[in-house]
């Protein structure tokens, strides 16, 4: 079986999937053999390189007009559910540029 993925590496909706998807196939009992097909993209890809790097509650709150209400209510579901799977997620300290990392 093929599975193409496209995901931006600071995605946490990506990395949680990605993680769910690998017990997935370890639980099955079939145990499919599965080839995963890796596809980059950006979240923001107009964010200026120059930009200084802020915190993710702040970047969400200017670029996308949530309240910070709303931005913190997202970010703990998304740190409960990434602690459920053994994933330490940290929007306070997380920043947002990433282009450079696409490189590679």
């Amino acid at each position: 079986m093929k599975i193409e993925i496209w995901s931006d590496i600071i995605c946490p909706f990506c990395y949680i999937g990605l993680t769910k998807l690998e017990l997935a196939l370890q639980d099955s009992t079939s145990k499919p053999s599965a080839e995963i097909i890796w596809k980059s993209y950006q979240l923001n890809p107009d964010y200026p390189q120059d930009a200084p790097a802020m915190p993710t509650y702040d970047y969400l709150v200017q670029t996308k007009g949530m309240s910070m209400d709303d931005v913190v209510a997202m970010t703990s579901q998304l740190s409960a559910q990434g602690k459920e799977l053994g994933i330490d997620l940290n929007f306070e300290k997380a920043i947002v540029v990433n282009t450079k990392k696409h490189i590679v």
